[in-house]
């Protein structure tokens, strides 16, 4: 990422969304790990980024999602950002049909970067009770 992009952390959520007043939703969000019922899985996921920026500026972005090291899916997009520090960056709800147990991964670089992982997760089957 560029000296103008400093990412922080991020978080794993179901959905997330920002009301008209400004406030941040985050649903459903995921801690160490992500269980299934079952293989294969249908999961939506929606990661959202935390990060500062020196610049107002139009990131292009890419975004990847992998599994152990195979892509499942990506995309590219523009989000216009503000300078200052705190900045979220709300991504829609991804489909992923997940095949196996594996660590989930996203990552995402800014144009034609280096990639930066933003996120990782176990996945893994619930064992039934």
């Amino acid at each position: 990422m560029s000296n103008n992009f400093q990412f922080k952390f991020s978080v794993i959520c179901d959905d997330s969304r920002r009301e008209d007043n400004g406030k941040i939703i985050l649903i459903g969000i995921y801690g160490s790990h992500i269980l299934v019922r079952s293989f294969p899985a249908l999961l939506h996921l929606s990661p959202a980024i935390f990060f500062d920026t020196r610049a107002e500026m139009e990131l292009k972005f890419s975004i990847e999602a992998l599994l152990d090291e195979n892509k499942i899916t990506g995309g590219q997009g523009t989000f216009p950002v503000k300078a200052g520090k705190d900045q979220i960056m709300l991504l829609p709800r991804v489909p992923l049909k997940i095949e196996k147990e594996g660590l989930l991964r996203f990552r995402v670089r800014e144009e034609e970067g280096e990639w930066v992982t933003i996120a990782e997760r176990p996945i893994k089957a619930q064992l039934a009770t």
